[in-house]
């Protein structure tokens, strides 16, 4: 593979080391595009990793603005992880997300930068649990198409319920992985929940992370507030 892969548990990049992802989310395609403001003082914090926000709502940022964007993340020494948030909740949405990936004008920028990139296919599709069936299926179908137009990054999955049910990619991400030519994805849980959940707030996280070291999934926390 070109740039990081994914090997058990564990994110590795081109040098074969491990690394650990701690970073934030920056809606950078709404109020700064290239992330002239936003890189810099994330740099300052010690992230290196930056979570993309990208939308295609008019006006529709141009290939040439994505460019921009990851080549001034990664001068600020943070991996780029762009995302796409049109599909947010709506299963009806998601292919919009997974043709623009993989058309030619975009699915070349990431090659262009496949050595120091992630890739989050769409943020937290589908707002209730979904059925494991349907779940399987169209991720083992964006996963194939992005394959096929040359992209071989580390893919991260979202899981469900609007990034909340963590089962959903627990219980489905080594059969995603197996559908996956090149193994590499990784599975995102957006945990804003806990606040609700009380004193047992530590126990019902630890029992999840348990349970995804039990699968031997790359498993990370996208969002949590």
């Amino acid at each position: 593979l070109p740039g990081f892969r994914v090997n058990g548990r564990y994110l590795y990049d081109y040098n074969n080391e491990k690394v650990i992802l701690c970073g934030a989310n920056a809606m950078i395609v709404y109020w700064d595009k290239y992330g002239l403001v936003n890189y810099p003082e994330l740099s300052k914090t010690g992230a290196n990793c930056c979570r993309i926000f990208w939308n295609l709502a008019s006006p529709a940022p141009t290939p040439a603005d994505l460019d921009m964007t990851i080549q001034n993340c990664l001068a600020n020494d943070m991996i780029p992880i762009p995302c796409l948030w049109d599909a947010t909740g709506d299963w009806n949405q998601f292919q919009k997300c997974v043709d623009y990936w993989s058309s030619t004008s975009i699915s070349a920028i990431l090659k262009k930068y496949e050595k120091h990139l992630i890739l989050n296919i769409a943020n937290e599709v589908g707002n209730d649990i979904t059925e494991q069936e349907l779940f399987r299926s169209r991720y083992k179908s964006a996963v194939e198409q992005l394959r096929n137009a040359g992209i071989h990054v580390p893919l991260i999955i979202d899981s469900d319920r609007w990034g909340r049910n963590a089962y959903s990619v627990i219980d489905n991400g080594q059969y995603l992985l197996e559908q996956d030519p090149d193994h590499n994805l990784m599975f995102s849980w957006h945990l804003w929940d806990p606040y609700y959940w009380g004193l047992g707030a530590k126990d019902s996280i630890r029992r999840v992370i348990d349970l995804a070291v039990a699968e031997n999934i790359c498993f990370i926390v996208g969002e949590f507030g």
